[in-house]
């Protein structure tokens, strides 16, 4: 340990504007800038960003230069989509999860007395939240998580705790978010994500908590009593919203995306075939 501290650590790498991320670096650097979502192969504009570094002395005025450079798309070789960038700051890192592990914890023993009503409500969070990688199943956008939980929520013993938990940490977590855009293709990434709670535990994890209701959710699955439906079902989805794509072009669809053979770059309209896929029948 060189005892070294940078005011800003930079990632010019997909899906590391994570809360797992910032707990492994936020005792070396004061702010994360990093993408939640995959980046295009242009990558940033590191022209730019040095010309960032020249022109403020302010590293948050930097920090938002860099990211609003990298979100034009006149910055770049080519037009892409799929562009995310965030600063956040890491010395809140320890508020945030705090806050959050709470939220976990309530959702984790409830799941655990087979409560339908909070496996319907996170079951239908995680098929309207945002998420990424190619196929949405990697990583969540938290806030939008955080925020979809607190309007499903409909359970009368479990509503009002959760909504008072739900605002802690969705009040600190507008302060660790400092600054944080889009390029249109991602509406509702809001800065930071966090591993599918649906996802299998991995060995590196923001905490126990999260794990333990990871595990909770897969015991669940795989019980005997039916799961809640998942939209990332690969087979049999009905299509709402349109008239010239029928179910089995989608899933074709899906599968060459998944596989590879179709990328963001070239099939910018993807995501709308994501979005117009309901829930398995």
């Amino acid at each position: 340990d060189s005892g070294q501290r940078f005011n800003l650590l930079g990632f010019d790498a997909c899906l590391m504007a994570s809360l797992e991320t910032a707990k492994y670096t936020h005792q070396y650097a004061d702010y994360l800038l990093a993408s939640e979502d995959l980046e295009p192969g242009h990558g940033w504009n590191w022209t730019e960003v040095l010309t960032a570094y020249a022109n403020y002395d302010d590293i948050i005025a930097r920090g938002k230069a860099i990211i609003d450079n990298y979100i034009k798309d006149s910055s770049h070789a080519y037009r892409s989509s799929g562009k995310t960038l965030s600063l956040v700051n890491l010395s809140l890192f320890p508020e945030v999860e705090k806050a959050l592990v709470p939220v976990l914890e309530l959702l984790t023993s409830n799941l655990a007395l087979d409560d339908s009503l909070t496996s319907t409500t996170v079951a239908e969070s995680l098929q309207n939240v945002r998420g990424y990688s190619n196929s949405y199943n990697l990583s969540l956008d938290l806030k939008d998580l955080l925020m979809h939980l607190d309007g499903l929520n409909q359970n009368p013993t479990l509503n009002p705790t959760l909504k008072e938990k739900l605002a802690i940490v969705l009040e600190v977590m507008n302060r660790y978010l400092i600054y944080s855009r889009h390029d249109g293709s991602r509406p509702y990434s809001y800065g930071t994500s966090l591993d599918r709670l649906d996802n299998e535990p991995y060995r590196v994890s923001l905490n126990d908590t999260l794990s333990k209701l990871q595990e909770a959710w897969q015991a669940m699955v795989a019980s005997d009593q039916e799961p809640p439906q998942q939209v990332d079902s690969s087979t049999q989805v009905q299509v709402t919203g349109t008239n010239n794509v029928s179910a089995e072009d989608l899933t074709l669809l899906r599968g060459y995306i998944e596989g590879g053979t179709l990328s963001v770059e070239t099939l910018p309209w993807w995501e709308r075939a994501y979005q117009i896929m309901a829930d398995s029948q």
